[in-house]
């Protein structure tokens, strides 16, 4: 093969990476996140027993019905408690598809026992819900999505788990670029308009 030939070869087109292939990393844009129809999927964190959403999960209940777990939940006497059977397990995620078929899924997080900054004790189910229990529970969240092949391209809000939560963004963000960088995953993180 001439030198000429060989380097054709080099240019020639190729289907290795889909049409919406985004490199590994972490990129922050400003947006609506309710409207972010880029990704394969949005990753929000929510707890395991409320039974109404508030805050950006309420937001996204509104466009994506299909997605709201807490409706799902039983509450006890009429309160924003779910019956302990309902209630989710911290560490555990949940993928929700879009009935469409469009983009993008809803994937939850529950990187969070109690609502709000935690440490309360509402229930006394063995979960302290401390800053670092909470932490621990991203990761492993992460890493269960981080194993799952379908999704890429995912969409974040901006500072999830410290806004309602509590939670300290000087130890969120590593987590999540070494997430994207170890399962070669494409993250953005959607700043509030």
């Amino acid at each position: 093969m001439s030198q000429e030939a060989a380097l054709d070869h080099c240019f020639e087109p190729r289907e290795e990476f889909p049409r919406e292939y985004k490199p590994p990393g972490v990129e922050i844009r400003v947006g609506d996140l309710t409207e972010w129809t880029a990704a394969d999927a949005i990753v929000q964190q929510c707890n395991c027993l409320a039974v109404r959403c508030h805050g950006l999960s309420a937001r996204l209940a509104e466009k994506y019905w299909w997605a709201d777990d807490y409706r799902l939940r039983r509450p006890v006497r009429n309160r924003n408690l779910a019956v302990p059977e309902d209630r989710a397990k911290p560490g555990y995620i949940n993928i929700r598809r879009n009935p469409t078929g469009k983009k993008p899924d809803m994937i939850v997080l529950f990187a969070q026992y109690d609502f709000g900054i935690g440490g309360h004790k509402r229930v006394p189910d063995g979960y302290e819900d401390t800053q670092e229990e909470r932490e621990q529970w991203f990761k492993e969240c992460l890493e269960t999505l981080g194993e799952n092949k379908k999704y890429q391209n995912l969409a974040f809000p901006y500072k999830i788990g410290c806004g309602l939560a509590g939670g300290n963004w000087d130890h969120y963000l590593p987590m999540i670029e070494d997430f994207a960088f170890k399962y070669n995953k494409h993250v953005t993180l959607v700043k509030k308009i």
